[in-house]
């Protein structure tokens, strides 16, 4: 699968934040204290075009969220 490294940041929250771009499509993921959280983009249309939840660390759900990302 393609891979490129993510842009990092710290959010203010103290978040760590991993965004990914792969032609329209972004996947960000935070990692707080608690939880770790995704968006993922595919439009500018909010309530269309997005879609946000948990995941935990199960190798399924990250796999099936980078899937998302890298297919066409």
């Amino acid at each position: 699968m393609w891979w490129n490294q993510p842009l990092g940041n710290i959010s203010i929250d103290n978040e760590i934040v991993l965004e990914w771009w792969h032609k329209e499509k972004k996947l960000t993921i935070y990692v707080c204290k608690n939880s770790i959280d995704y968006i993922k983009v595919w439009g500018s249309d909010m309530d269309n075009e997005m879609e946000d939840g948990s995941i935990s660390l199960n190798e399924n759900e990250l796999t099936s969220l980078w899937k998302w990302l890298t297919e066409k």
